[in-house]
């Protein structure tokens, strides 16, 4: 019999795949398969709908039996506010993804993973490494200076590439692609020599693992050179992706030790028989009783560690050679050969001869140099021209800046030097220098001087507490990062309070480490405790810090400011690495304690 009804008050019927059927009228929906009616969405039936919604097949050509999707979508995102939730949120991801694609996103942050994932694994295993290490307390101090000297990867790299343009940008590309592949065979190998020993001027050292390391840290160190300007050569919102990945690569290490745990450390009992003779060669024995450690085995060995994180790095291989290799993803790179980018600094002048204010985007001059396509390729170097700066003079309110004159003397000149090196809109010099000694202060402290002492602070209290602390500390890193990305500060004042507070801290866990090997609370609950709390809050305050300063940089001061940021980064990391060497190995002045 044929429905009188009105057809806008039809009932609906949807069918997914899973072949469920479902009838809404109004506010109410009925199963039709179980038959049941109900005055409300259930759970369940959100849950059928919210998955049902993606993969609709038409029930019918009857009136009142919608067969496209569309109108599931409207009835569903006007009554279920979770709902409308899921869709705000995909919208979102779409936008942000512009006309980039999903999945060339996801295999940069594989990609990425490769960037340290094994210097970071090495530092969550070190309280592993310690226990059979020569080098016992001292060993985390000879990882970071040879760190420092692994910089002369990066510096190479500049070198070729500043001397040698000619090689862009092929030399991205090749170095990107032996950086991986040193990485994950040193990582493989560590698993196997790390154990491996020898006498050096008359002392045992960690020979092995040592030397490996020095390979671990040229790769890492290059690689934050390199995957930068490799990621150049693809469009710019896949940057985003790339410091995602290099976040997972000391969270999902970190990860990795957490499950693997720590083991162990039992004292037994035991006993030895000596021989003594008296003055007269009389011979007799004597049983020593002696008290040593037995250690107890993780959830799984210090090699398959390794190998794990070597298996990580080799899918960070797979992804880099997909990138290139497949032309769905060949589309996201940029489409002209041997393209040089250079940004236009506050003395340069673009391609119409504007000047860029490094408070707003900055603008890109973009060289075709010779090949049979250039002219083909003309008009779209136009077109790209026209769009930086249309966007330029739409987003951005600032005055050109005026011509800095050389000629004058005096302050004048000074002050003209003082542009050239790095302009800043709404940051008064005394607050750049400033910023940048919290820079100073924040690597020298944070990046190489308290991991040097970390096992000082931590292992008196227990190898648990070790454990937990080099494993939080590494996760705790990107998640500071990730913070950053939803509140970020920008006042002075606010920076340096939190600087401040962080270094109040590094104070308590410097005056552990000197207290060594029986810091405050050492036999007492919650000693060991506080710690490790103090070691993830220090690492919280002040990589936010550090993010902070740089996105101010970025902002007031543009690509100089952010260059002196780095080599300030630099400075800082190499003191502390010295001053924390020296301490340990030199001057003793932090005290290790036997196990048992």
């Amino acid at each position: 019999m044929e429905d009188k009804r009105d057809p806008s008050v039809l009932p609906t019927s949807y069918k997914t795949k899973s072949m469920d059927v479902f009838t809404v009228e109004g506010d109410e929906i009925t199963d039709n398969k179980s038959g049941s009616h109900k005055d409300r969405l259930t759970v369940t039936h959100q849950i059928k709908l919210a998955i049902g919604r993606c993969f609709l097949i038409q029930v019918g050509s009857t009136s009142g039996v919608k067969s496209d999707e569309q109108g599931f979508k409207e009835h569903i995102s006007s009554s279920n506010p979770c709902v409308r939730y899921v869709n705000t949120m995909i919208n979102n991801i779409r936008l942000s993804l512009g006309d980039t694609k999903l999945v060339v996103h996801l295999l940069v942050i594989v990609f990425a993973i490769a960037s340290w994932a094994d210097m970071n694994g090495m530092w969550s295993e070190m309280p592993l490494l310690t226990l059979g290490a020569p080098e016992q307390w001292t060993l985390a101090s000879y990882v970071i200076i040879i760190g420092q000297v692994a910089n002369i990867g990066p510096i190479l790299f500049v070198m070729v590439s500043y001397f040698l343009p000619s090689t862009r940008p092929q030399l991205e590309i090749s170095v990107s692609f032996l950086v991986i592949l040193v990485s994950m065979v040193a990582a493989f190998l560590m698993g196997y020599f790390y154990d491996h020993t020898s006498y050096i001027a008359g002392e045992e050292r960690s020979t092995g693992l040592l030397l490996i390391n020095f390979f671990l840290a040229v790769g890492d160190c290059t690689s934050s050179v390199c995957f930068y300007a490799y990621m150049s050569l693809m469009k710019p919102q896949y940057i985003a992706s790339l410091l995602l990945g290099e976040g997972l690569s000391g969270f999902l290490p970190g990860m990795l030790a957490l499950i693997q745990g720590a083991g162990e450390v039992h004292c037994v009992n035991g006993s030895s028989v000596v021989n003594h003779t008296y003055p007269n060669g009389t011979i007799y024995n004597v049983t020593e009783y002696t008290v040593y450690p037995q250690y107890e085995q993780p959830l799984f060995s210090v090699r398959v560690y390794f190998i794990v994180v070597s298996v990580m790095i080799a899918l960070s291989a797979i992804a880099f050679v997909v990138l290139n290799k497949w032309s769905y993803c060949r589309s996201e790179f940029v489409k002209h050969r041997d393209i040089h980018v250079t940004v236009a600094t506050a003395e340069g002048e673009g391609a119409n001869g504007r000047r860029s204010s490094y408070g707003s985007v900055d603008e890109q001059v973009v060289h075709v140099n010779g090949g049979s396509d250039v002219a083909s390729k003309s008009s779209n170097l136009d077109s790209c021209h026209d769009g930086v700066h249309n966007t330029y003079e739409a987003n951005s309110s600032k005055e050109e800046l005026q011509e800095v004159s050389f000629r004058g003397s005096g302050n004048a000149r000074l002050r003209s030097i003082w542009k050239n090196l790095v302009y800043l809109e709404n940051l008064s010099r005394a607050k750049f220098f400033w910023l940048l000694f919290i820079v100073l202060i924040v690597n020298i402290t944070l990046t190489t001087f308290l991991p040097t002492v970390q096992i000082y602070t931590v292992l008196p209290y227990g190898l648990e507490y070790y454990h937990l602390t080099t494993s939080l500390v590494q996760m705790s890193n990107p998640v500071a990062c990730f913070f950053a990305v939803f509140i970020l500060a920008e006042q002075v004042w606010v920076i340096s309070v939190i600087t401040l507070l962080g270094q109040f801290i590094v104070a308590y866990l410097i005056y552990l480490a000197a207290q060594s090997p029986e810091p405050p609370l050492h036999k007492e609950t919650g000693g060991g405790e506080i710690a490790v709390f103090s070691w993830i809050l220090v690492t919280l305050l002040l990589i936010y810090a550090k993010v902070c300063v740089a996105g101010v940089f970025r902002k007031c001061g543009g690509r100089s400011a952010l260059v002196w940021a780095g080599f300030i980064t630099q400075v800082g990391t190499s003191i502390g690495a010295i001053v924390g060497f020296l301490l340990v190995n030199h001057y003793h002045l932090f005290k290790d304690a036997p196990y048992c």
